[in-house]
C-alpha cells in the first residue's frame, strides 16, 4: 500500500516553500498544522514577508518520518520503489535514508499490466538492528614542536 504525503507546496527560485494558509485542508485542526510547520520547515524572510521552507535536510526528514509510519503500518516491510516515486526523489537519495535507518535493502519483481514487470526494492526492518558501520577515518593530529 503507497504511503501518500499531503502537502500544499509552492516552488519558488528552487527554493521548495510550504504554503500556510489551509496547508492541509479545513478539516485538519490549527494545532497539527503548527506542529507539522514546526517540526518539517524552517523559517525565511522573502521579499518582505516570513515564509515556511522546506530544505534538503527536512525533505530527509520528513521522508524519514513517512518511512517509519509505513513499516508500523505495513508489518515493517515498504516498497521503497514506490515511495520513492510519491515523494519525487532520486533512487540514490531514497537508498541513502534507507540505509541510514538500517533497512534491508532487496529487490521484489512486480506485476504492473499485462505482459510488464518491473523491478521494485523493498526495505524490511529486521530485529535485531545490525550493528552500525565504523567508518574507517584516521582522525589528524598536529604534532606539536
Amino acid at each position: 500500500m503507497p504511503v501518500r504525503c499531503v502537502l500544499r507546496v509552492l516552488k519558488e527560485n528552487d527554493q521548495t516553500l510550504f504554503c500556510l494558509v489551509g496547508a492541509l485542508g479545513p478539516g485538519v485542526p490549527h494545532i497539527i498544522n503548527t506542529k507539522l510547520l514546526k517540526h518539517f520547515t524552517c523559517l525565511i524572510y522573502n521579499n518582505g514577508s516570513l515564509r515556511n521552507l522546506i530544505s534538503d535536510s527536512m525533505k530527509a526528514k520528513i521522508t524519514a518520518y513517512v518511512i517509519i509510519l509505513a513499516l508500523h503500518i505495513n508489518d515493517f516491510q515498504i516498497d521503497l520503489t514506490v515511495l520513492q516515486r510519491d515523494l519525487k526523489l532520486s533512487e540514490k537519495r531514497m537508498m541513502e535514508i534507507a540505509k541510514a535507518m538500517r533497512l534491508k535493502i532487496s529487490k521484489r519483481r512486480v506485476s504492473l499490466a499485462v505482459g510488464r514487470e518491473e523491478d521494485h526494492k523493498l526495505g524490511t526492518l529486521s530485529i535485531p538492528l545490525p550493528p552500525a558501520q565504523a567508518l574507517d577515518r584516521q582522525s589528524k593530529r598536529r604534532k606539536i614542536t
